[in-house]
């Protein structure tokens, strides 16, 4: 579900915390891919996400 700008300007005050991460756009800008569930750094493990049903 979209964001109101109400409601983005209230995240933009708050910090990141288990529940939320501020990321630059930039990265995927060009058609990149965001995968999520599976750790950032090396060897990767699966961890899984409950970001979806």
């Amino acid at each position: 579900m979209p964001l109101t700008h109400a409601e983005l300007l209230a995240f933009m005050t708050s910090c990141e915390d288990e529940h939320l991460e501020f990321k630059e756009a930039k990265a995927n800008e060009g058609g990149g891919r965001l995968i999520l569930g599976v750790t950032d750094k090396k060897p990767r493990i699966i961890v899984g996400s409950g970001a979806f049903p």
